[in-house]
């Protein structure tokens, strides 16, 4: 660092800042620094801290017997001056800043201690350098105040170090004292017209909401007693978080409980949260379809002043902050294109709305061009964020949103793969999956098997495709459909796919246990039907033992265990899961795992259940995951179904799930096209030869 930055220096030029005893000293530091003397950066002190040296009558006495020890009218070069400087740096740092921490805490556990118990919960401290950012006085009250006090007591001692303290350098310390539900109980998040709307606080969104990380942050847990630091890598997404997954899980429980989430959409929240490094954030809910997703802020002032598209929000210590949604798509409509290639940005005309899966090259070159866009996955790249927020466009993140705009008729997009213009209405878009389906004949099949993933608003295009040159289906239908009508279309496909494999997938925490048992009856149903015998069930679940052992139990009750011929498979989203998962394969409770994954780079990546994959190289993290999960599926002589979205740009990831032996490949059906071309270019380059022998020879054993 530059201890005489023009910054430093404008700072000690302006004697307001400081206590008027030491205004003289503030100005002769600034004449020796412009003549080039070597001012400690423990000399830019703020005006707090001046005001505690001057409230201390010992510190202060000392402060100026110092000063008097030398000649200021001498060279600012002797050794004497650079002493003395380096003697009142030292001392400052040892006394005044111990003082000063003091009497901050003193204040702040005073302020606790005034405030009227109502409220059975703790609260998130922000403080810089030992003094609060955020009045506690705007919180409300909170109950409990004795034990709170010496969380906080014991938080301080375990997280302050003297190391830590440069002057200049505002050190973040956030205090987790308990479950973050006063939130709610205070007022300061409202739930209005079925969206959570994340109040202002005097001048910073709730700090748990503000995602920022200094280069060492603590959070303390006060169930555990455990303080937990976090600190920052190479990586912006990868986070080296040492007990992070207590953090994890509670942070899920309490957004599960207090916004009703379910814990794998509550594990999803978080890790966008962790992903999306933006000082405002928004959690928006779509009342249709109940998907979670986080919005940023648009960052340019000049935006925030366009009332007419957004609402806005103003308190007396803030500027004007987003409320509501920064996109709302009733207001954001006209021509959108979606894109799944790098190649196919250039398709995306200027004053367009652009829908993509991730960011692709050169697409800061064009952010001018556009009227807003809509990411479906996380943006790894911090500068890219950076520019997303000055360009002042309208950024949605989240997945699923894309579908809704499109289906809604409010945004129109141009399909990736057969060209056609459409303006979501069912009977073109079934046109238009009909054709991606009947494109892949032209693939040539590898040794891995391929299911296509289609959800409900495919269907019909699916049930009207014959001959489709892909191995089974995975089947996502939509809940609203009627028992009867579900059970028809099971049925129907059993007969399409000619004993190819069919799994319908379940989320188990979307469903109540009776619907879960309608559902599981629905399956045994179809399966006594003849013409199903080739349907399987994937049940999608948290990663609870709670929630397997009801999995297990309905299962067994409506009769689907009895059946030798039907296969349960688990998705494991989740580290605990995929745990639990293996544990029931190796007891033969179950007969198959899914990796989902695109929750692997996050199981792998500072989970502490899977901690024998942390600090790897991503390729050779996931090779180990796969591979240890394939091995798994192998022991039982099933194959693991690894599901892959939206990753199909990503070469080396689909060449070592072949190399590794996946049977299976689940891949959303219209990116079935890429997926063989991606799978036959391999072929070609012959890098596959010892993963086709392996093919062979567990296709012989099975």
């Amino acid at each position: 660092m530059n201890q005489n930055s023009t910054a430093n220096i404008a700072w000690l030029d302006d004697p307001s800042l400081a206590t008027a005893e030491l205004a003289e000293e503030v100005s002769v530091l600034a004449k020796l620094a412009r003549q080039g003397a070597p001012i400690p950066p423990t000399l830019v002190l703020t005006n707090e801290i001046w005001q505690e040296l001057n409230q201390q009558p010992r510190l202060k006495t000392l402060h100026q017997r110092l000063f008097a020890d030398f000649d200021w009218s001498k060279s600012a070069q002797t050794p004497q001056l650079n002493q003395a400087i380096q003697r009142y740096a030292d001392y400052l740092t040892q006394q005044c800043l111990a003082a000063s921490r003091r009497t901050k805490l003193l204040g702040l556990l005073k302020e606790f201690t005034e405030l009227n118990p109502e409220f059975g919960h703790g609260w998130l401290i922000k403080t810089f350098a030992g003094s609060t950012a955020l009045p506690l006085s705007q919180i409300g009250p909170i109950n409990k105040a004795s034990q709170l006090l010496s969380a906080i007591i014991e938080a301080y001692a375990k997280s302050l170090q003297p190391a830590l303290f440069q002057l200049n350098q505002p050190i973040e310390l956030t205090l987790i004292i308990q479950p973050v539900l006063p939130l709610i109980a205070s007022g300061r998040i409202a739930l209005k017209q079925d969206q959570l709307i994340i109040e202002a606080l005097s001048g910073e969104l709730a700090p748990w909401l503000n995602h920022e990380l200094a280069t060492d942050q603590y959070i303390f847990d006060a169930e555990s007693g455990q303080t937990i630091s976090i600190s920052v890598t190479d990586q912006p997404w990868q986070l080296s978080l040492k007990g992070e997954n207590l953090v994890h899980q509670k942070l899920s429980t309490i957004l599960s409980r207090q916004a009703k989430l379910d814990q794998v959409a509550a594990q999803e929240l978080i890790g966008l949260w962790r992903l999306t490094n933006q000082k405002e954030l928004y959690f928006g809910r779509d009342r249709h379809h109940k998907f979670w997703f986080l919005m940023s802020g648009l960052g340019a002032s000049a935006r925030l002043s366009d009332k007419s598209d957004r609402r806005l929000s103003s308190t007396a210590s803030t500027p004007a902050l987003l409320k509501g949604a920064s996109l709302n798509p009733q207001k954001v409509s006209g021509l959108a294109r979606v894109i799944r290639r790098p190649d196919q940005l250039s398709t995306v005309e200027p004053g367009e709305i652009l829908i993509m899966n991730r960011c692709y090259l050169g697409l800061r070159d064009r952010l001018t061009d556009f009227k807003g866009i809509v990411i479906e996955g996380p943006i790894a790249s911090p500068s890219l964020r950076q520019e997303l927020i000055k360009s002042g466009l309208p950024v949605l993140y989240g997945a699923n949103q894309a579908t809704h705009l499109i289906k809604s008729g409010q945004l129109i997009t141009l399909d990736s793969y057969s060209g056609e213009l459409l303006a979501g209405k069912s009977r073109q878009d079934n046109q238009n999956v009909q054709a991606s389906v009947q494109s892949v004949q032209q693939y040539t099949p590898l040794a891995t098997r391929l299911l296509g993933l289609v959800s409900s608003s495919h269907l019909s295009a699916v049930l009207t495709a014959k001959d489709v040159a892909i191995d089974g289906l995975v089947l996502r239908l939509d809940s609203n459909y009627e028992p009867t009508t579900r059970l028809q279309q099971l049925i129907e496909l059993s007969e399409l796919w000619h004993g190819q494999p069919l799994y319908y997938q379940l989320n188990f925490s979307g469903l109540a246990i009776e619907a879960l048992r309608a559902e599981f009856r629905l399956i045994k149903t179809a399966r006594d039907n003849s013409r199903a015998n080739n349907l399987h069930l994937i049940i999608a679940f948290p990663g609870d033992a709670e929630s397997l052992s009801r999995i297990l139990t309905i299962f067994d009750q409506v009769g689907l265990a009895e059946n030798e011929h039907h296969d349960l498979c688990l998705a494991a989203t989740t580290p605990s899961a995929l745990l639990l998962a293996e544990r029931s394969l190796a007891n033969q409770q179950i007969s198959q795992v899914m990796l989902e994954f695109e929750s692997v780079e996050r199981l792998i990546l500072g989970q502490a259940e899977t901690n024998e994959y942390n600090n790897q190289p991503l390729n050779e993290a996931v090779a180990l995951a796969l591979e240890h999960f394939i091995d798994v599926g192998r022991g039982q002589q099933k194959g693991t179904l690894v599901k892959l979205e939206r990753l199909l740009d990503r070469l080396d990831l689909a060449k070592l799930l072949i190399e590794l032996g996946a049977e299976s490949l689940v891949l959303p059906l219209t990116e079935i096209p890429p997926a063989r071309q991606l799978l036959a270019s391999l072929e070609q380059q012959f890098l596959l030869e010892q993963a086709r022998q392996t093919f062979k020879a567990v296709n012989t054993v099975k």
